[in-house]
């Protein structure tokens, strides 16, 4: 897609691009950004830092890094706490959305969408001049005290590069987090992305992190020489947790401003079903299953629909590198629809499936993410306590098999299961995992 929106005269004094370096030698395409939100400018502080460094440098030996700032409006408001005008940019980013914002009526999008229209057109842009792969970097700091980490789509390919950060890796938000950036690049332009929470906002260690975190991949995607001091800085930071793997169990949704979370919660201390948390709206906020805790949300300024915090439990060695196995087998995708009661195909691309809820309970997500499967859409039940999930999944069991029986009967489970109903599952493979295996 060629874009041709006239993108507004400027009325923000923070500019969109923070700086290029770009080598005669062809090879991959690097998009930093930061300040996505407007609270955090610690990732447009560190890439103008990498940018000159290098500048001075002799620059990189091939391939092309492009840094660019997100949300300029947000970024400029004095307030300093910020995160976006009317909506959060970075829950914009979905097809929908986006073309919306291509329409270039720019009298009739708020001031979030405008700007998610300018960064569309700025990743459009690049992807047409690329000579090699893309790759972005999208850089946030957080509001409470914790380990830094990096998040990335649960693909191999992105597992794979991720890792190389030496940072906690944690796999999933784009399941509980809908319009992320980095989830729309890589759908859109077949790369990987990366988000970086660098560290709690405002503080000098994470820029550093952040400075440490823009070296690193530029290292991993060969732009310039590998060394080690920007990994040292990165699992330092880490410490016990570096190269650790971490799956995202569960999303709170502030429905209230008055949301706050107890002082003692903190990110990754244990937490455990029922436990008491937070306070919202005169009421307790209890967990709704055991796990860690994370991001907890002490921004100053909270808005019904932000992140209230998320509960993630960590991933075995074994269980990934079954999951790599398992998922590299074609057959195996294309039996599931076959075996599986419940499970048939949903449209052409054989990418998608959809699962009866009469099922469901009892095809985990844990099975889905094994065999390299997105949840799209759910019906919510996935957080029960162990005696309704056992009583659940005995009923389930129960229906099941009667679903089988009775298609026997029939002639076949397709013909007594709808095409498709709005209570059905939809599980997807990952983008990366689909292509890679189209390029195998």
């Amino acid at each position: 897609m060629s874009v041709r929106c006239e993108v507004e005269p400027n009325r923000c004094s923070v500019p969109r691009t923070i700086g290029v370096l770009e080598a005669e030698a062809a090879g991959p395409t690097l998009i930093v950004i930061g300040g996505v939100h407007g609270n955090e400018p610690t990732g447009v502080r560190a890439a103008e830092k990498v940018i000159s460094r290098l500048n001075s440098n002799g620059q990189i030996a091939r391939g092309r890094c492009v840094a660019l700032t997100g949300h300029r409006r947000a970024l400029a408001d004095p307030d300093g706490h910020t995160r976006y005008l009317e909506e959060d940019l970075n829950r914009l980013f979905t097809p929908e959305r986006v073309k919306e914002a291509l329409r270039c009526n720019r009298q009739s999008l708020s001031p979030d969408m405008i700007e998610l229209a300018e960064i569309v057109a700025c990743l459009e842009a690049e992807a047409e001049r690329a000579r090699g792969p893309m790759y972005l970097i999208d850089i946030h700091t957080f509001s409470s005290r914790g380990t830094p980490f990096a998040a990335t789509e649960d693909a191999i390919r992105a597992r794979r590069f991720c890792r190389g950060f030496g940072l906690p890796m944690v796999l999933g938000f784009e399941e509980e987090l809908h319009g992320l950036l980095s989830d729309y690049f890589t759908n859109r332009f077949g790369g990987v992305s990366v988000v970086v929470e660098a560290g709690r906002h405002g503080e000098q260690a994470a820029e550093r992190i952040a400075e440490a975190t823009l070296m690193r991949a530029l290292e991993l995607t060969g732009l310039i020489e590998p060394g080690i001091e920007a990994l040292e800085v990165l699992k330092k930071a880490a410490g016990a947790r570096a190269g650790r793997i971490y799956d995202v169990r569960y999303r709170h949704v502030i429905k209230n401003p008055d949301f706050k979370m107890l002082d003692r919660v903190h990110s990754f201390a244990r937490v455990h079903v029922g436990e008491h948390v937070a306070d919202e709206g005169g009421c307790a906020q209890r967990t709704p299953e055991s796990g860690l805790m994370f991001m907890p949300n002490r921004q100053k300024h909270k808005r019904p629909g932000d992140d209230g915090y998320f509960i993630v439990r960590r991933v075995g060695g074994v269980w990934l590198a079954l999951s790599a196995w398992l998922r590299d087998r074609a057959w195996i995708h294309r039996a599931l629809p076959r075996f599986l009661p419940g499970v048939r195909r949903r449209g052409a691309s054989g990418h998608e499936l959809l699962v009866s809820p009469q099922i469901a309970a009892v095809m985990k997500r844990d099975l889905f993410h094994l065999l390299g499967y997105r949840l799209v859409r759910h019906d919510g039940e996935l957080h029960l306590n162990r005696a309704r999930r056992l009583a659940v999944g005995m009923q389930a069991i129960v229906r099941s098999v009667g679903l089988m029986l009775a298609g026997l009967v029939a002639g076949g489970e397709r013909r007594i299961l709808a095409e498709e109903s709005p209570q059905d599952w939809i599980v997807r493979r990952h983008h990366l995992d689909v292509l890679d295996e189209q390029d195998s």
